[in-house]
């Protein structure tokens, strides 16, 4: 499957903090099950969360540099917001 991802992070809505708040999606997960996470958003969130445990996502997004993609310190997996090569 592939998508565009232009626009970047929404700048409106909860998404982009809640996934910089988790290192992975297994620790957005954990925080689901516990009850810590409870706010608007978490379900797009946690649609992608169980998406990156399932399955091997690479991502490409003009839109996004490297850093937003895969911040230091994040468990997530192989990313590159590089639109060079193939």
């Amino acid at each position: 499957m592939a998508s565009e991802c232009s626009d970047g992070l929404p700048s409106h809505g909860r998404y982009g903090a809640l996934l910089a708040a988790h290192p992975g999606p297994a620790a957005y997960l954990a925080a689901l099950r516990d009850g810590r996470v409870r706010t608007h958003d978490q379900w797009q969130v946690q649609k992608q969360a169980v998406v990156l445990e399932r399955a091997r996502v690479l991502v490409r997004a003009s839109g996004l540099d490297d850093e937003t993609i895969d911040p230091p310190g994040s468990s997530r997996r192989e990313t590159s917001a590089s639109p060079s090569g193939s």
